[in-house]
């Protein structure tokens, strides 16, 4: 976790991004893919000591093509806000357990010497999503040397898959199609049946003699 100060904010309070091009190594200038207002950060500090918990005030979330960066919203002497490497993220996912977080959230797991854990609470809900699509954009962009451990994939509350997400909205959409298909018109409802009405006809005999 870097802890940006001034100098890596220009006057407009944007994160300065790097634009070196290193063509040897296909690496382009660093560019924003999202940006996100008003959005609570919690940190998690593993270490011999007592986990340390802290959220901070709202700030603003940019998922660049290299980093995940937080502006506080409110200044300090001591720092503006915080940026992580998309590869040393080693994990995201949205969680909605509430035993684990009393909000949905996106959380993450860094890779440091001390394992850190970060939560990220946008103050829209709709915008959960769309900043996990965005982490998941920007980690394939940077790809893990290492294999993906096998078995990855939704548990309980969590998800993992940029797949399921979509398949979860297709499913919510198929659902309230077939719904609307099985509702019966009020004008069905209303309709009344004379008994008898649909049955065949009778005969007339006078008919088929005429017709001998």
């Amino acid at each position: 976790m870097n802890t940006l100060r001034d100098q890596d904010l220009d006057d407009n309070g944007t994160p300065i991004l790097d634009a070196e091009t290193l063509q040897e190594e296909h690496i382009e200038p660093e560019i924003v893919l999202d940006t996100f207002q008003d959005v609570e950060l919690s940190i998690n500090l593993f270490s011999s000591k007592p986990v340390d918990e802290s959220v901070l005030n709202k700030g603003k979330v940019y998922v660049t093509t290299r980093r995940a960066i937080w502006i506080s919203n409110t200044s300090s002497d001591t720092s503006r806000g915080y940026s992580w490497d998309i590869k040393c993220i080693t994990l995201h996912a949205i969680s909605r357990d509430p035993a684990a977080f009393p909000v949905p959230c996106l959380y993450c797991q860094i890779e440091a010497e001390d394992a850190t854990e970060v939560r990220f609470v946008p103050s829209q809900s709709e915008d959960l999503t769309r900043l996990y699509l965005a982490f998941s954009k920007s980690a394939e962009m940077n790809p893990d040397e290492e294999d993906v451990p096998e078995g990855a994939g939704e548990e309980g509350n969590w998800i993992y898959d940029e797949d399921e997400i979509r398949q979860d909205a297709q499913a919510a959409e198929m659902c309230a199609h077939y719904d609307s298909m099985l509702e019966v018109s009020s004008e069905m409802e209303q309709m009344q049946f004379v008994s008898g009405q649909f049955d065949d006809a009778e005969e007339d005999p006078a008919a088929e003699n005429k017709l001998l």
